[in-house]
């Protein structure tokens, strides 16, 4: 964590005690079916992870937009709706655990997690991924839709064309699924922490993955399909090759990630224990190659 996201803290601590007694109460004597007593996505750009959000919105609101424009409209991108606490990239608040559904796109170390979180995150052929971002950009930038930090950040990468996103786009983006789990690119971290999760779901098999993840937590989860970017880009088989040489290191974090207990009719686990981070920590410090 950076100095400009320790100083956040302070600052979004005073915001959270507006409606925090509320998110407590509400909270308190909560659980779910598995034991679990909140759920944390962390959400992977480009995955379908959007519709997840949509689905665990819909339970506490019918027009599960209405609650995504409201977290994106409060300061502490808290609400209330139908007598559940969501939370949506607050470092704080996500720590404290005083939620029904949380979601953020922080990497791993940035969200020390309470125990009894039930966490989940959706992973996607990385090419695939890497295709969809790139016309997700191509999109917004083509219709004006793009926010100010977007158009800042990331509308020089596509001047280019995908051969050009491959280029200048900074790594840790291109390969976001890696350094989600593990910043410094090391699959073996990324592996470990990954296996920690609770749920790991797959954008090629989301309806099966969602409905899995609804037994186990007890909610009726319906698909909610959410940010499909409406045209289609050429894509040559050569810019295809490259892309899949580049992100070698993911196909092999996800070929562990499809083995999974919950892909594979195991009980899940609980993750944000002092225990399992501890031995996740313990396997990072020995020494694995960084890839």
């Amino acid at each position: 964590m950076n100095l400009k996201q320790r100083l956040a803290i302070p600052c979004q601590a005073v915001w959270s005690v507006r409606g925090g007694a509320e998110a407590r109460r509400l909270t308190r004597d909560f659980s779910f079916a598995d034991g679990s007593r909140r759920v944390y996505h962390y959400h992977l750009r480009k995955t379908a992870g959007t519709s997840l959000n949509a689905a665990f919105w819909a339970l506490g609101d019918a027009d599960d937009e209405a609650v995504h424009r409201a977290l994106r409209a409060d300061r502490q991108h808290r609400v209330v709706a139908g007598g559940k606490v969501f939370v949506s990239h607050n470092r704080y608040l996500i720590r404290q655990g005083h939620y029904f559904f949380a979601n953020s796109h922080f990497a791993w170390p940035e969200i020390p997690l309470p125990p009894q979180t039930c966490t989940v995150t959706i992973f996607r052929d990385p090419v695939a991924r890497l295709v969809s971002h790139y016309k997700m950009l191509v999109h917004l930038l083509q219709t004006d839709t793009a926010g100010p930090v977007l158009r800042k950040r990331e509308g020089g990468w596509v001047r280019g064309g995908l051969s050009g996103f491959l280029r200048v786009a900074p790594r840790a983006h291109l390969m976001r699924q890696l350094t989600m789990f593990s910043p410094r690119f090391d699959i073996h971290e990324a592996i470990d922490r990954v296996m920690a999760c609770s749920h790991v779901m797959m954008t090629e098999t989301f309806d099966q993955d969602l409905e899995r993840l609804g037994t186990s937590l007890g909610l009726a989860l319906r698909a909610q399909r959410r940010r499909v970017t409406p045209i289609d880009v050429e894509v040559t088989q050569v810019e295809r090759d490259d892309a899949r040489e580049l992100l070698e290191p993911e196909y092999k974090l996800i070929e562990a990630a499809r083995a999974h207990p919950s892909r594979n009719g195991q009980p899940e686990r609980q993750s944000g224990s002092q225990t399992e981070c501890a031995r996740v920590e313990t396997h990072a410090e020995a020494g694995h190659a960084v890839v």
